[in-house]
Parts: C-alpha cells; sequence; structure tokens
C-alpha cells in the first residue's frame, strides 16, 4: 500500500502487516506539511493462485 500527498503524482510506501488470519492492515504517519491537505491510497495484491487486484482512491480523506 502506498500514500500520496499531491493527488498521485508521488507515492510513498506505508508499513503493512497481518492482521489476524486472513487481514491486513496498513500503517502511516502524516508529515506536518500535509496538514491541510488529502491522502490518497494506492492498494495492490496477489494471492499464490495469481488473482490480483489494484485500487486507486485519489483524495480517500482530508488531513486536519
Amino acid at each position: 500500500m502506498e500514500i500520496s500527498y499531491d493527488d498521485g503524482r508521488t507515492w510513498l510506501p506505508t508499513l503493512v502487516h497481518r492482521s489476524g488470519k486472513s487481514g491486513w492492515s496498513a500503517e502511516t504517519w502524516h508529515p506536518v506539511s500535509a496538514r491541510g491537505r488529502f491522502a490518497s491510497l494506492r492498494v495492490k495484491a496477489a494471492d499464490t493462485g495469481g488473482n490480483a487486484f489494484a485500487e486507486t482512491v485519489i483524495r480517500a480523506y482530508e488531513i486536519k
């Protein structure tokens, strides 16, 4: 998973860790300079069977 503070022009990695047997959680810290801006999120995932997906949400939420 990645996060962007400039509407997807550049991306930064987030920390992703297992949450239970089949779940995952992402963790990030917003820099002070991101206050008043929007966070965009991008995730890509695949399994061992060759199934995959990608999702991008531009301006997923505002950082206050």
